[in-house]
């Protein structure tokens, strides 16, 4: 076997995690240098007072994210999937009612999705059609190479697939602002197109489950590496020295080192640390390029315990009424039985929230507001007024993705030193910034790393 080698990994969010796990898993002495008390990166947990351990932004994932599963899997040897995570097939149900599109369970993949979509209600049958003749278009063609570059946007591609405005409001647009926090107006095309099919068009089972954490996010996977690895908390790495014998981080020699930290971290690491070659000018121009849109949740605690008609609803946006919420969340207990129990917390998802109102009181009331107004509306069920307010939370990630805009050359995981590797879900992985793409991209590094 070969000998086993001293390894730094800069960054313990997802794609760091992943690197750290793999190289540990293969061997190698791993430290782990994190400049925050806590693991996670951009999809972490946070204390609070009221609200106990939560996440600094509501996460949702999906059963096509295969090798995130896998890490989570990983670090909670002999835990079954159900204590960590809860599945539901795929649904997209608005607060109001008007829209209702769940995927069958009594087919395989892709047919439930397409049958879903034929099924949906509040939506017309030419609509609908024109919606399936688009999966199934996207399930048939050939996938476009991951790492080629579409000058298109999600808008344009829409309007090219007869698309109509009604369903790019309702459907598209809220699908593409999850996925990859940009309107369909800028958002790059191929990117959307790329989870589309490994998600809603995928044939692998369960590969359209919406995936729901039940602990916040560093307790499910980032933050069991302490105790398992050597991990340098609240330490934030000054310098990254590329010498003929090591790599020098903050003056202490490694073998090999993977940067995951994000772009703006990551140039000021590599900028000074590698030769100046065409390549690296490259590199750093690329590192340069990136812009960043925020995510706002709003916590809120009601009065008293409710029960929404399902886990997560859309909400229709009003912006002229301050009713700018995009998803709200139960959150809630799971009995050992998984059945779901009232609860007296939401969770309401503001993405791509860069012109968001400054004064919480009035952000919130206005969410709470938009909530109770659609809930109102509904004609399927009578549904008992939503509950006062006790207590709310809202926090912003300012710089919570990419924006992922056509044509963005993204870097590669390798630099010009094949002891060097970059990780983190705005390398080229032909995803937008989702965990998943983070966790391909920390398995990539690490694997790059282990062949020097």
């Amino acid at each position: 076997m070969p000998k086993p080698k001293k390894i730094a990994v800069v960054g313990a969010g997802w794609a760091g995690t992943a690197s750290a796990l793999f190289m540990h898993n293969q061997g190698h002495r791993v430290t782990v240098f994190e400049s925050a008390r806590l693991l996670g990166g951009r999809a972490r947990g946070v204390l609070d007072d009221t609200f106990g351990m939560i996440d600094n932004g509501q996460h949702l994932m999906l059963g096509a994210y295969q090798e995130t599963l896998k890490l989570i899997a990983q670090l909670n040897p002999g835990i079954p999937e159900k204590q960590l995570l809860t599945r539901e097939p795929l649904y997209l149900i608005s607060a109001s009612g008007d829209m209702h599109l769940k995927a069958t369970q009594f087919l395989p993949a892709p047919l439930n999705t397409l049958i879903g979509l034929m099924t949906a209600t509040g939506i017309s049958w030419p609509d609908k059609f024109s919606m399936v003749r688009l999966m199934a278009g996207l399930i048939m063609s050939k996938p476009i190479h991951p790492h080629a570059t579409q000058d298109i946007t999600v808008l344009n591609w829409l309007r090219e697939k007869k698309q109509s405005a009604l369903v790019i409001q309702k459907i598209w647009q809220p699908l593409c602002l999850a996925m990859l926090n940009t309107p369909v107006e800028a958002a790059c095309a191929q990117l959307f197109q790329n989870v589309l099919r490994d998600s809603l068009g995928s044939s692998m089972a369960g590969a359209t489950d919406l995936v729901l954490p039940r602990t916040d996010l560093s307790t499910l996977a980032p933050q069991r590496l302490v105790g398992l690895l050597d991990c340098r908390l609240g330490h934030t790495v000054r310098e990254i020295a590329c010498l003929d014998h090591s790599i020098e981080i903050d003056g202490e020699p490694f073998d090999g080192c993977i940067i995951a930290a994000p772009p703006y971290n990551t140039l000021r690491l590599v900028k000074d640390s590698l030769k100046q070659t065409t390549t690296h000018a490259t590199l750093v121009h690329q590192l340069s390029q990136f812009t960043y849109a925020p995510i706002t949740t709003c916590y809120m605690r009601l009065s008293q315990p409710f029960d929404l008609p399902a886990p997560m609803l859309m909400l229709n946006e009003l912006p002229n009424m301050g009713h700018i919420g995009q998803w709200v969340f139960q959150r809630q207990s799971q009995a050992d039985d998984g059945m779901r129990n009232p609860s007296c917390d939401l969770a309401v998802i503001i993405s791509d929230s860069s012109g968001l109102l400054k004064e919480s009181d009035a952000l919130v009331q206005a969410l709470h507001q938009q909530i109770a107004t659609q809930l109102i509306q509904r004609q399927d069920y009578a549904i008992h007024p939503l509950p006062g307010l006790q207590a709310f939370r809202v926090i912003t990630e300012k710089r919570a993705t990419f924006v992922a805009q056509p044509g963005l050359k993204r870097p590669s995981n390798f630099t010009d030193d094949a002891r060097l590797m970059l990780a983190g879900d705005w390398t080229d992985t032909g995803y937008p910034a989702v965990i998943e793409g983070a966790v391909r991209s920390g398995l990539k590094a690490a694997r790059g790393l282990f062949s020097f």
